[in-house]
């Protein structure tokens, strides 16, 4: 699906994590949870390495269900390409990436550490683009496209 050093690709699953997995009310967690496949559902885009990952991860499901659980996933996104995905989901997704972005709470960990330690996801594997995962250029870019 691509490589970390697609700066589209990096936010955009980012966003979609959001959308149809993380938000309430998210199309594709609901499905799964109503379809009585696992007791929780999350997503995560692992960008930290060359070909990123991105995981549907459904908690205390029963093997017997991964047949279910891959239709209902299919499914689900066909319907969605089908007929699009809700906008206010996907200005939801933008807008908590930014806010997280903008307030950089690593905790008690040195902002600058953790910027450091981020840039390493597309820097070493492109000496030419370190700044991919701090850029705040890509998350305007994304919001323009919306309206």
């Amino acid at each position: 699906m691509g490589t970390s050093l697609d700066e589209k690709l990096y936010l955009a699953f980012e966003i979609l994590d959001y959308a149809l997995l993380s938000a309430p009310g998210a199309p594709l967690k609901k499905a799964l949870i109503d379809a009585g496949i696992g007791k929780d559902v999350s997503g995560s885009f692992d960008s930290g390495i060359y070909q990123p990952v991105f995981s549907i991860v459904a908690k205390n499901a029963n093997v017997e269900q991964k047949e279910a659980f891959i239709s209902t996933i299919e499914d689900t996104l066909r319907k969605i390409a089908e007929e699009g995905i809700d906008k206010k989901a996907l200005r939801a997704g933008i807008n908590y990436h930014e806010f997280r972005f903008r307030e950089a709470d690593f905790g008690s960990y040195p902002r600058g550490l953790m910027y450091g330690l981020q840039l390493f996801d597309s820097w070493l594997y492109d000496e030419e683009k370190p700044f991919i995962p701090v850029s705040s250029t890509h998350l305007r870019a994304h919001e323009t496209t919306l309206h």
